[in-house]
């Protein structure tokens, strides 16, 4: 399949192929009530370049998996599903003005990787009344911002991160210690994740002695983690994404800060055991789901992704996203969106309403059901990271 990433740049040329998108992208078409087996194309808004770009494309490949195995037991309603994807650049500005340049008769639209950009589509997919699936955003508030037209697949951290926080220190013993809170405060997800994670070891009963802010792709942590070192703390939360939060535990440990760490779950990727390197211990990840964990279902999903993507091993998003088209494709063929005569309009509403009611799910990693907020409700794991090795920790 051929696919095309509409970019903000080059503004003039993104908008004439949008125009003309409806009649000849992918040679299909992003409406219902057709009567042909045209390909049925499925807008996909998010990450492909910017600092979310990993997180992005990392989503792509659970996106693509999905897809195949929709076309592989037929389509929807007997018609292929492709993809048209929108770049967001990472940007709030951007993202918005993507998700007003689909196609007028697009169902739905899945994707986002990052909090920042999503807070932006979930308001303006409210407004123009158009169904926006995501997989990656684990803020609650931003989906329900967006209610009742927004939902995830992902089980937001406001429910989640707190209960996993006081697990991880009544199960080291560590309530009524010492702690020191170094989180980015640049990127909306770190910031908030930080802020739930200290706050739930204060209400455990532990002292927080210092809270370190951070910049998104700072080069270096060494001053922070000089100023961490000499409040000797006795555990440390730490919240960055990936790269950053893997360069914040090394300089915590070149700095001599032993102490058991817990990471927020916005650090989760496929890669981080490689960033960490091979020599890091006693570091917890509240995540939530990794591909170790146990389960038929959990080894199916990994199996799969890794064949589909050449080797390469899923993120603790990648279900969720995958999820995200699975649930868009099962809604089309559920309502008969593909084959009604009835309104854009009217097929998106019930779209919609087959997510709001969306109730024992067979998800990868158990059954779930769609909150009354647009979130589905799902425990998170905590994960112990030893020496590159992840294992499951207490669920």
């Amino acid at each position: 399949m051929k696919i095309r990433i509409i970019r903000q740049s080059a503004a003039v040329a993104a908008a004439l192929l949008v125009v003309g998108l409806g009649a000849t992208a992918c040679s299909g078409s992003s409406s219902g009530g057709s009567s042909s087996k045209d390909p049925y194309v499925l807008p996909i808004l998010d990450s492909f370049s910017g600092v979310g770009a990993p997180n992005g494309n990392t989503n792509k490949l659970a996106y693509e998996l999905a897809r195949e195995e929709i076309n592989a037991a037929g389509g929807i309603d007997g018609r292929p599903l492709e993809f048209e994807y929108y770049d967001d650049q990472s940007s709030p500005t951007v993202g918005v003005q993507q998700l007003h340049k689909l196609p007028k008769d697009s169902l739905a639209v899945v994707g986002v990787a990052f909090s920042s950009v999503g807070a932006g589509v979930a308001t303006a997919a409210k407004q123009i009344q158009i169904p926006f699936m995501t997989g990656s955003i684990g803020d609650g508030d931003i989906v329900s911002s967006g209610q009742p037209w927004s939902f995830s697949m992902l089980a937001p951290y406001q429910y989640t991160l707190a209960p996993m926080t006081t697990t991880w220190l009544k199960g080291r013993d560590l309530s009524d210690k010492k702690l020191t809170v170094l989180y980015d405060n640049k990127n909306a997800a770190t910031q908030r994740q930080g802020m739930i994670m200290a706050d739930a070891a204060k209400a455990a009963g532990a002292t927080i002695l210092k809270t370190v802010q951070t910049q998104t792709s700072q080069p270096s942590f060494t001053s922070e983690a000089a100023a961490i070192a000499a409040t000797d703390p006795e555990a440390m939360l730490v919240c960055g994404l990936s790269a950053d939060a893997a360069g914040m535990v090394k300089s915590l440990r070149a700095a001599g800060v032993d102490v058991p760490i817990l990471l927020c779950p916005a650090s989760t990727s496929a890669t981080f055991p490689n960033l960490m390197g091979n020599s890091i211990t006693n570091v917890t990840l509240a995540w939530n789901w990794w591909y170790t964990l146990p389960g038929d279902s959990n080894q199916k999903f990994t199996e799969a992704y890794k064949k589909s993507t050449g080797g390469q091993l899923p993120s603790g998003a990648s279900p969720s996203c995958y999820e995200a088209v699975k649930v868009v494709a099962e809604a089309l063929a559920k309502t008969g969106a593909l084959t009604s005569d009835k309104s854009t309009a009217a097929k998106r509403d019930a779209i919609r309403k087959y997510f709001a009611d969306l109730k024992d799910w067979p998800a990868v990693n158990g059954s779930v059901s769609m909150g009354s907020k647009g979130t589905v409700e799902q425990p998170g794991v905590l994960l112990a990271y030893d020496k590159g090795e992840i294992t499951l920790e207490t669920k």
